[in-house]
């Protein structure tokens, strides 16, 4: 409803539809060329409430990839409260009931309280999967949590989140295929099993945005290729690399088309990648220049992130909350990387966030003689 005038919601339901058939079909000379003329500035707000259309219904009908607390609260992660606990207790209704018995609101409780029990209980629903522990929030200094435990008061968005985390995700391997679980102790400590495999030695200083402002896109590209370049890493203006392009889409593109909703990972050489031409006119300020699958893709795994190298020449996408000497680590049990920082005593650690590195996205770090070491996040 809105005023006076109402609409259906299975009305609603058929456009999300009947919207990616068409958008879907990359060969379509209706819709797909629509979608460029018209724009993103005035597509993405239609675009981000027929997203929450789709996650509504997913949750009616208990379809789809939300299936978890952990994954109801990824969802819902941009709405806000006028109370921070109502993050947890407002979404009550989504989960089973035997877990929401465990979670009976409870106002005398302090936040940090109800977001550590909140987070346990995701876990313990997960199986202990380190799989909870992707994605933003982590290492909030605001309401006194362990590093760990997601502050869910935190607004992001969720359009890249949830395309991330339940897509693009599943399409690694950076453990090699070990399996782990994470142990709680005494709901302080967050125990795990990993390997450190490289360290952070310099990171941009400019956070991606992405916009159709072509002057500050250039800000942000021309400060990621410098941040390689004092590192002593190539990364080429006057013709696509093979590095950096496949960094700053994260190595993953859109792969929907004729109704296939999915996303893939890019092939070598592959067709939807820039011309040197389409590449040095990117690198301008010109976002409209790039193919739709590659934009997307660009679009999703670089905005409010930073570009990063290491001591080992590896270029990375990761969080503004990364910094020099951060340790890089594969965790057993988890398809992604996890940024972590010393913290205090020997072995003990914050978490910052996971992170696409390129070279480490597919077990090239963790053959058979690579022993795993005990982490203990705080």
């Amino acid at each position: 409803m809105y005023g006076n005038w109402n609409i259906p919601w299975s009305a609603l339901v058929t456009c999300v539809a009947n919207r990616a058939r068409h958008l879907n079909d990359y060969g379509d000379t209706c819709c797909g060329q629509a979608y460029q003329a018209v724009g993103r500035d005035r597509i993405s707000p239609f675009s981000q409430m027929l997203g929450f259309v789709t996650i509504l219904e997913h949750l009616r009908q208990r379809t789809g990839y939300i299936k978890t607390f952990c994954d109801v609260s990824r969802v819902f992660a941009n709405r806000q409260c006028k109370d921070p606990r109502d993050k947890i207790y407002s979404l009550l209704s989504f989960i089973p009931p035997r877990q929401r018995a465990r979670l009976r609101p409870d106002y005398s409780k302090p936040v940090a309280d109800v977001y550590i029990n909140a987070f346990a209980n995701m876990l313990e629903e997960a199986d202990m999967s380190p799989f909870c522990l992707l994605g933003e929030g982590f290492n909030s200094t605001g309401l006194d949590l362990p590093s760990w435990v997601r502050d869910f008061s935190k607004v992001v968005d969720v359009t890249s989140q949830t395309r991330r985390a339940f897509e693009a995700y599943p399409l690694f391997n950076a453990c090699g295929g070990r399996s782990g679980k994470v142990n709680i102790v005494n709901l302080n400590h967050l125990q795990m099993k990993g390997i450190k495999v490289d360290k952070v030695k310099a990171k941009g200083r400019v956070v991606g945005a992405y916009s159709a402002d072509g002057q500050h896109l250039k800000k942000v590209l021309d400060d990621w290729c410098r941040t390689c370049w004092e590192s002593g890493i190539g990364v080429t203006d006057d013709g696509r690399d093979e590095a950096f392009p496949r960094v700053l889409c994260g190595e993953v593109i859109d792969g929907r088309e004729r109704g296939k909703g999915q996303w893939r990972l890019l092939t070598e050489d592959d067709a939807a990648l820039p011309t040197d031409a389409e590449w040095r006119d990117y690198l301008t300020g010109n976002s409209r220049v790039l193919g739709r699958k590659y934009r997307i893709g660009v679009q999703t795994a670089s905005d409010g992130r930073v570009v990063y190298t290491t001591d080992y020449g590896r270029i990375g996408l990761s969080f503004p909350e990364v910094e020099v000497d951060d340790e890089i680590w594969i965790v057993d049990g988890c398809k992604v990387p996890f940024i972590l920082r010393q913290a205090g005593d020997a072995g003990f650690h914050q978490l910052i966030g996971d992170t696409y590195l390129q070279g480490l996205m597919h077990g090239e770090c963790t053959k058979d003689t690579a022993i795993s070491g005990a982490i203990t996040l705080v």
